[in-house]
């Protein structure tokens, strides 16, 4: 098995009691993944099944309503304990919000600021980083800088605040790394 698509929806209940090692092992020749569920539901999968062999992940973050599952902050902490920093290539996480889900406010209260994507300054060798983010994304020069020093061999960078509404005004803000 090389590849791997999963609607964490469609998975009842995770067998209790199994260690960890023992679900990890037919996973061990993975290398694509795309993975779609909360947050919590990927949390959920994240602690009984270690994927040290991926090099493309795609997660798509199906938030049924706000509020959200768990921060977005711990859902990015818990990625670099399912897949291996030294292994994986291309990163890409979607947020997808039904539509009127949310009232615009609480859209734009979920910013992304550096700290929470600071874990995944581990994936070292990350060559395509998308961030398909609800709300805003704050990212301080400080941080900007790290990405670059922790990423050498990013060669796509992808950020993007989701347009919430026919009436949603986004100002955008252009920067250059080089």
């Amino acid at each position: 098995l090389s590849s791997l698509t999963l609607q964490l929806s469609d998975v009842i209940t995770w067998p209790s009691g199994t260690s960890l090692s023992a679900l990890s092992r037919p996973f061990q020749g993975l290398r694509r993944l795309r993975v779609c569920g909360t947050m919590q539901e990927y949390g959920d999968l994240n602690k009984i099944i270690h994927l040290p062999a991926v090099c493309k992940a795609s997660i798509q973050l199906c938030e049924p309503h706000f509020p959200l599952t768990m921060p977005f902050a711990v859902f990015v902490a818990s990625l670099p304990q399912q897949l291996n920093p030294s292994t994986l290539t291309v990163l890409t996480i979607n947020n997808i919000l039904p539509p009127m889900a949310a009232s615009h406010d609480e859209v734009e209260a979920t910013t992304v600021r550096s700290d929470d994507l600071r874990p995944l300054l581990e994936f070292t060798r990350l060559e395509s980083f998308t961030l398909h983010a609800l709300g805003t994304i704050s990212l301080d020069d400080a941080f900007l800088f790290e990405m670059a020093a922790s990423w050498p061999a990013l060669r796509m960078l992808t950020l993007v605040c989701l347009e919430y509404g026919p009436t949603s005004h986004k100002t955008t803000r252009r920067a250059g790394l080089t």
